[in-house]
Parts: structure tokens; sequence; C-alpha cells
């Protein structure tokens, strides 16, 4: 099985992204999972339980589950590149690092792992791949096998303003060129059902991303700030942009609306189980 995710993911790696991605992690936590590191209620982690981070990233979710989970339990953390893997150093003893895509992971795993996570991937996959990855994530589940996805739903923020609106028209035209839809993340329970999941649930939740918002506020306009700045060389090398500078003094009038306006992203939680 080979992988068609990695032309169309355009943020960087390493370096200041893993960075946005760790700090991420606190501002995500508190407002999507309720403190917690899963949602569904119903799930109760056993020692000695495998659990697997898809689309891992810089590891942050995974690292603070490590310190959470049950005796003898072992988190693995998955990705399609390993340049913004933690340092050996910080990795817990329970939790191993390997180069695998959601779309397409190692066959050896099949029937593996009580629970699978993914979270804020929505950029790098097409609708196509989206059902691979389902199917993946079922495949290495064990039976009763829990699943939870956490995405961005990117019709919203609605345009606030003008320069919003200058920006989600880039924003278009770089989903119509990668083929990545706007609103994965609103179907991902009935992409789930259709891929063999059953008792699927799904919530929405707020990341505000504005300074009227508070401290909370800030944490989330930091990182999602982050992630458009860390898309620059994406875009340019996309041909997406034609300069670095022009794009960056577009993201500062978007912050100035973003503060006007109290922007908030909503954000899909969507939890399912393998019969």
């Amino acid at each position: 099985m080979s992988d068609t995710t990695g032309s169309v993911y355009l943020l960087a790696r390493g370096g200041s992204e893993r960075d946005r991605l760790n700090a991420q992690q606190k501002t995500v936590r508190k407002c999507v999972y309720d403190d917690r590191i899963l949602n569904d209620d119903t799930v109760l982690l056993q020692p000695g339980c495998r659990i697997l981070d898809s689309a891992t990233g810089s590891g942050a979710w995974l690292i603070d589950a490590a310190q959470e989970v049950p005796e003898g339990a072992e988190l693995y953390g998955a990705d399609i590149s390993d340049k913004s893997f933690p340092p050996p150093n910080d990795v817990p003893s329970n939790a191993h690092f390997s180069v695998a895509p959601a779309t397409a992971l190692p066959h050896e795993w099949d029937g593996y792992f009580d629970v699978v996570h993914q979270r804020y991937v929505a950029n790098a996959l097409r609708a196509s791949d989206w059902k691979t990855a389902l199917s993946e994530f079922h495949r290495v589940l064990k039976p009763g096998g829990a699943l939870q996805l956490v995405e961005i739903d990117f019709r919203y923020p609605t345009s606030v303003g003008p320069t919003m609106k200058k920006y989600e028209e880039l924003q278009r035209s770089v989903r119509n060129s990668t083929g990545v839809p706007v609103d994965a993340a609103s179907h991902l329970g009935a992409w789930a059902e259709e891929a063999g999941f059953v008792n699927v649930m799904a919530q929405k939740k707020y990341v505000p991303v504005s300074k009227k918002w508070g401290e909370i506020g800030q944490r989330g306009f930091d990182a999602h700030m982050g992630a458009l700045r860390n898309l620059t060389q994406g875009y340019l090398k996309a041909g997406f942009i034609q300069s670095g500078e022009e794009y960056s003094a577009l993201l500062d009038d978007v912050e100035k609306e973003w503060d006007e306006f109290g922007v908030r992203y909503t954000i899909w939680v969507v939890c399912a189980r393998k019969p």
C-alpha cells in the first residue's frame, strides 16, 4: 500500500514547528479534551494497553498521555516524517516513534492497538486519503478498540473582514490545487461508519484565537497563527504565493481582524469503536 499524502502537506517540520506543536498541546488539551487525553468516558485504559498516535508530529499528545496511562501501557507515535520527533532524551520509556503515514501503517500492527488517536491532519489528506486512513485504523485496532479523531473545520471562522476574505481566497486556491476538502472534519463521523466503525459520536468544540478571550485566547492565537506563518516556505515552493514578505503582511492584517472580531475555530471530536 502506497502513501499519497506527502505532496499536499505544506507545513514546515522540525525547529519552530516542533515548538509550536508542543505549545499547542497545552491549549488544545484545555479547550478540546477538557484537560484529559481522551474525550470518550467509556474508554477504560487497562494495564498493558497499547495506544497509537497517528500523525504524531512532535509527539506532544503522546508524551502527555504517557504520563497518565496505566502501568505497562505502551504508546506508539507514527508520522510520515521524523523531522519533528522529540529528541531521544525527551521520550518516555513507554513511548516509541516510527515513520509510517496514516494511509499505510505497518502490516505487523494488525489488531495490535486498544486506542488509535489522530489530530489536526485535515490539511494533509484528500477525501480518498481519509477513507484509506480510516480503513487502516480499523485494521490495526483490536476488536472493541477505540478511535478518536480531532480536526479543525476549515469552513469556520467565516469571513469576518476584508483581510480574512482575502486570506480565504488564497486558501480556496490551495485546496483546489491539492484536492484537500475544506469540510473534511464534518464528514469524519460518516466516513468512520463507512469504514466499519460503530458507536460513532461527533462533538463540536472551540478554540479561541483572539486576545479578546484572555490568556487561553492568546495561546490559541499563537498556535494557529504560528501554523499559518510556518506555511510560508511550503506556499512559496508550491507557487501559491510570490513573496514571503507579502504573505507576512497579509497575516499581520489577519491578526488584527482576529483580535477585532474575537475569532474562534470550530473543532470536531469524533469517537468510535471497532466492533
